[in-house]
């Protein structure tokens, strides 16, 4: 059993350095990682999510929009560059979106079947005539 009285890293790994086994050389590291975050409040920051910027193509459901995203490829063989259009499904809570809009979305856990974006803000409004 492994004492969890340690602080510091090298320490584990200084009482530890003659195991062998990749397994518990893993596992040690983990350990000690979770001791010294323990010990020193580090707060481990997520990853970044992505973000898009694309059109409102349809308003029509409650609390979400379709955004359409457009993306320049270039093609492997030929060098042109090749404009792909694509719809994701973002949850917009205050239903503030309407067609035409400019949004900006940022990846987030899946809210339904569809649903894996949010939209963070509107970054132009449509001109309504």
């Amino acid at each position: 059993m492994l004492d969890i009285s340690f602080t510091s890293k090298l320490e584990i790994r200084k009482d530890f350095e003659k195991s062998v086994d990749v397994d518990k050389y893993y596992i040690i590291e983990v350990l000690c990682y979770s001791i010294i975050r323990k010990e020193t409040n580090i707060i481990v920051e997520r990853n970044l999510r992505k973000t898009m910027i694309g059109k409102v193509v349809s308003d029509k459901m409650d609390k979400t929009v379709v955004v359409a995203v457009d993306i320049n490829k270039m093609d492997k063989m030929y060098g042109k560059i090749k404009r792909t259009t694509y719809k994701l499904k973002a949850h917009d809570s205050e239903n503030q979106c309407q067609k035409g809009d400019t949004v900006k979305v940022m990846e987030t856990r899946p809210l339904s079947k569809d649903k894996r974006w949010r939209v963070v803000e509107i970054t132009e409004k449509a001109v309504i005539k």
